[in-house]
């Protein structure tokens, strides 16, 4: 209000009009707490990057996911539907609750299909119940997992061509 920045509570609300089109109604109440501005920038930041971000407890429901999670994985009831191998999942979780920082690269389904994603798991509490979770970051590193690959099939056909040329070339004779 009046140029200033404010936190609010916003609710939203689908609407079936009478015509059968589908509004949106938003009520926005004031938070009565002032926040840090840090943490405002914080929330800011988390919610903006692109780096997929989620917070799992010991089961690996999802506690927490930022927008760009929400929009990578639009249909998931947990962090483990998000890999390709679920039981992966539980392991990579397993070792992040032992106290291990986990790092791989494994494929994960996404809303566009199949992706090669790294991700960073580490054991972090959780601020509201106290029970241990798991802080997970995932970066989509696809395209380079696909340039590798070409670049080794390219490389393996270039030596098969090189043995096949080895292999037809006369030999050189010293007739001198």
């Amino acid at each position: 209000p009046q140029g200033k920045p404010t936190i609010v509570l916003l609710h939203l609300c689908r609407v079936l009009l009478a015509d059968g089109q589908v509004a949106m109604l938003n009520q926005a109440l004031p938070v009565t707490s002032e926040a840090p501005p840090s943490l405002l920038r914080g929330i800011t930041a988390l919610r903006h990057t692109s780096l997929i971000i989620a917070y799992v407890n010991a089961h690996g429901a999802l506690l927490m996911q930022n927008p760009a999670a929400m929009a990578t994985f639009p249909e998931s009831g947990s962090w483990q539907d998000w890999l390709a191998d679920p039981a992966q999942a539980g392991r990579l979780l397993e070792r992040a609750l032992a106290g291990e920082r986990v790092q791989l690269e494994t494929q994960v389904r996404t809303g566009a299909g199949l992706r090669w994603h790294a991700i960073d798991a580490q054991l972090l509490r959780d601020p509201v119940s106290g029970e241990q979770g798991a802080l997970i970051q995932h970066v989509d590193v696809t395209a380079r997992i696909e340039a590798e690959g070409t670049a080794a099939e390219r490389l393996r056909v270039m030596h098969a061509q090189h043995e096949e040329i080895l292999s037809l070339s006369a030999p050189i004779l010293d007739l001198g």
